[in-house]
């Protein structure tokens, strides 16, 4: 596994950056000064094997059946990991009913991370790192009615993760 990733970030810069998404943070991301040791990929919907295929296709146009074939297994246990997590945290509060509904709200990103190491004179400097992601892509929703009551009010608002990502990308105001 840790040879394909390797494989991965030792591309050339200009094919790394042929992975964009539309949405913000889901492609490419690397060169930034203000983190100049940290590079990652980012793999929308990657339980999809067709999305895995066309990644592996742009990176590698002569192709690369050891690259998709770590992502897909990897990602599918995960998957079916946090599918059975999460399943049993909405059994746990009684909410069978939503079950189906939770689980179609949600889309996936598997990003996979490189840190370089500082400049040393020491042998194979840095560590490389993987890390699977999971983002909700769901417009926010109220608590369920079963769970609020006068002695269990509302007592934040719902997280909406689209717009974190957008507050987060505005430029900062100093006054």
């Amino acid at each position: 596994m840790f040879e394909s990733v390797e494989e991965l970030f030792q591309l050339p810069l200009w094919t790394k950056m042929l992975n964009v998404s539309r949405k913000r943070f889901h492609g490419y991301i690397g060169q930034l000064p203000s983190v100049p040791l940290y590079e990652s990929i980012g793999i929308e919907d990657r339980t999809m094997l067709e999305k895995v295929e066309s990644l592996t296709n742009v990176l590698w146009p002569q192709g690369n059946p050891n690259f998709s074939k770590m992502v897909r297994s990897f990602s599918k246990l995960v998957a079916e990991l946090e599918s059975i997590v999460r399943k049993m945290i909405l059994e746990s509060l009684g909410m069978e009913k939503y079950i189906d509904e939770h689980m179609n709200s949600t889309a996936y990103l598997l990003r996979i991370l490189n840190y370089e190491g500082p400049q040393t004179t020491e042998s194979k400097p840095g560590i490389l790192l993987i890390q699977i992601r999971y983002t909700d892509h769901i417009a926010p929703k109220s608590a369920p009615e079963e769970l609020v009551d006068e002695e269990h009010p509302l007592l934040y608002k719902p997280f909406d993760y689209l717009e974190f990502l957008k507050f987060g990308s505005q430029p900062v105001l100093i006054n």
